[in-house]
């Protein structure tokens, strides 16, 4: 048996309107970077604070590789750069942001060599 209480007058009246709620996003890149022989960086900018991720890997649909999460603060006008690490030189990897967006690179085997086809 289930009851249903309805009270009426009893506390604080809430309204939703009194809320605002956004979205946290990447609003600028990603712009991948800094590239070495099994590192490369992903920079981001998002809307409001919070923290940004990068899953990746050699295969399209199984990205089992996720970065450290980093924090965007408002100090730094909400960006960020994460790091990925243990690459293989000369690899195309695929990656998603943890807000959806993706691309691929490949793996530079020194600086003069990297190939970004960012898809984002």
């Amino acid at each position: 048996m289930f009851y249903l209480v309805v009270l009426f007058g009893v506390g604080p009246s809430i309204s939703f309107s009194e809320f605002s709620y956004t979205d946290f996003k990447v609003t600028h890149g990603p712009v991948l970077g800094r590239p070495g022989p099994t590192t490369m960086s992903v920079w981001v900018r998002t809307n409001i604070p919070g923290e940004v991720s990068v899953r990746y890997g050699t295969e399209r649909f199984k990205q089992m590789m996720v970065s450290d999460y980093v924090d965007t603060v408002l100090e730094n006008d909400n960006t960020a750069v994460i790091t990925l690490t243990n690459l293989y030189p000369d690899t195309l990897y695929y990656y998603t942001i943890d807000k959806g967006l993706s691309g691929t690179f490949r793996g530079s085997i020194n600086r003069d060599r990297l190939i970004i086809n960012n898809c984002a």
